[in-house]
């Protein structure tokens, strides 16, 4: 819709049905540990949300992804990469980690200039300074909410500095 808008036609979902293919896939597929250990284990995970029991299903996840991807490359449309997922730390941290994000919840992450910003919501892509000199609510917000420690204290440090000639 929004293609067809900026190439001057009106397209409306009004009345008609539409088919989510990527949401079809999501449900049948799910992505959570349950799911990762009933695919990598073969066995169905027991006291889920129980603290320990999720940090042994994690651990039986990363045992069954190591066996099951040992000598495995990856290739897609954008790269190739010989056999990332073995059981060294370091190359599992290079293949896991993107440097570009900057909190494990993914939030917020620099951009291609190196600027802070949002990875989110109603400014996302837009830089982290900009929004709080035009919305100081917006800091306010994220500070009251349920956001990560390592979220609040990146935005918390670029408002002080924001705010330090004041």
């Amino acid at each position: 819709m929004e293609e067809l808008d900026r190439s001057g036609f009106q397209f409306s979902l009004e009345g008609r049905r539409s088919i989510d293919v990527q949401r079809i896939f999501y449900r049948m597929e799910p992505r959570s540990l349950r799911a990762a250990h009933r695919f990598y284990c073969g066995t169905e995970m027991g006291n889920s949300h129980d603290a320990l029991a999720d940090v042994e299903a994690t651990v039986a996840v990363l045992v069954g992804q190591l066996q099951k991807y040992e000598g495995v490359d990856l290739v897609d449309d954008e790269e190739c990469i010989e056999a990332p997922v073995k059981n060294d730390m370091d190359a599992l941290h290079e293949f896991t980690n993107d440097p570009k994000m900057l909190d494990v919840t993914q939030r917020l992450k620099y951009d291609d200039k190196g600027m802070v910003v949002f990875n989110f919501g109603r400014y996302l892509g837009r830089s982290v300074k900009e929004v709080f000199q035009e919305d100081q609510d917006y800091y306010h917000w994220i500070i009251k909410k349920e956001f990560s420690v390592q979220v609040k204290d990146i935005v918390r440090k670029i408002h002080k500095e924001l705010h330090a000639g004041q």
